[in-house]
């Protein structure tokens, strides 16, 4: 159910993980250079449920605040009960942490191409 006092980007985000929920594919348009020559800005990148990820998955996080970032997962840390997925650009000397749950998606097609 959605809350009428979100924002429309946090609504719009909840919409896209209940199609998720439901064995949906979800199309999302890309911006940046962060993933080419893989993914380039305007590029469109179709999503599914992010499960069984595995290193070389190219994901979907939602790091929040609007901040969405398509980045190729290069590796799992396990922190206790916690798992941190760690990702990079294609076309970033560095990469980023943030928890498994922080993945909303995973790619599975680039403008109607399956990868």
């Amino acid at each position: 159910m959605l809350d009428e006092k979100l924002s429309p980007l946090t609504v719009a985000l909840q919409m896209v993980r209940e199609q998720l929920a439901t064995g949906a594919i979800v199309p999302m348009q890309g911006f940046g250079i962060s993933m080419e020559p893989t993914i380039s800005s305007g590029d469109v990148v179709e999503i599914v449920a992010p499960n069984d990820l595995k290193i070389g998955d190219i994901v979907v996080v939602d790091y929040g605040r609007g901040l969405l970032v398509v980045h190729r997962i290069i590796a799992f840390h396990q922190y206790g009960e916690r798992t941190i997925v760690e990702t990079k650009g294609d076309n970033k000397p560095e990469s980023e942490q943030a928890p498994i749950e922080y993945v909303l998606g995973r790619v599975v097609s680039i403008n109607g191409k399956k990868i």
